[in-house]
């Protein structure tokens, strides 16, 4: 009795060092792991999105112009996701799509976004000097 159950923890030390070593990042790109399931491709799709919806924040910040310690920020931080989409933890998460293609476009839509964002603010003001000047007349 007392045999079996040495045995039975023994099995059960045994599984739980073995659960406990992750395999590392390296790795796992070697297997190149397929994501398979909805759940993981749901989580994959959910970092990314992550990252570029913090990367484009950056880019539109760094837009406007900032300057001494909160341009030294957003320039680490802009790296920082940079790195994220250049590494090939990102490849595993993208499967098929090139995390640069995704740099690419975010600095597109960020500079759209900031120069529409910019006409709207002209706008405003055109139309503030403008009604100024009717209400003088």
């Amino acid at each position: 009795m007392e045999k079996k159950r040495d045995e039975i923890l023994e099995s059960a030390e045994s599984a739980a060092t073995a659960s406990t070593a992750e395999p590392s990042v390296s790795e796992l790109l070697k297997r190149r792991i397929h994501m398979d399931t909805d759940g993981s491709r749901e989580l994959a799709a959910a970092i990314v999105k992550s990252a570029c919806v913090d990367y484009e924040k950056v880019l539109r910040a760094l837009l406007r112009g900032p300057t001494g310690k909160q341009k030294e920020k957003l320039l680490m931080q802009k790296a920082e996701n940079e790195r994220f989409f250049q590494s090939q933890w990102c490849d595993v998460l993208l499967e098929s799509a090139s995390g640069e293609s995704f740099i690419r476009q975010i600095q597109t839509n960020a500079v759209r976004k900031e120069r529409e964002r910019a006409e709207a603010r002209l706008k405003k003001a055109k139309d503030k000097i403008a009604k100024a000047m009717v209400s003088e007349s």
